[in-house]
């Protein structure tokens, strides 16, 4: 999703269990949010990410060992 000069995306990096999600930007990728960084055993997963309409702030929401009970 492109946003401002940004491209936000979400993709697995060799030897990640679960999707980080990275930016591009003059071309080149960086990660934002690795979602193995949020907990210890790797329970919290990103649902969904949202970039400003600017591109300078990302929303994410995240889900915590699978309750569902999400938190933006």
């Amino acid at each position: 999703m492109g946003r401002g000069t940004r491209l936000f995306f979400a993709g697995r990096l060799r030897g990640e269990d679960q999707a980080s999600w990275l930016v591009r930007e003059d071309g080149e990728d960086r990660v934002l949010l690795d979602p193995a960084t949020l907990s210890a055993d790797g329970t919290v997963i990103v649902q969904w990410a949202i970039p400003s309409l600017d591109g300078t702030l990302l929303a994410v929401c995240v889900d915590e060992g699978g309750r569902e009970d999400l938190a933006v």
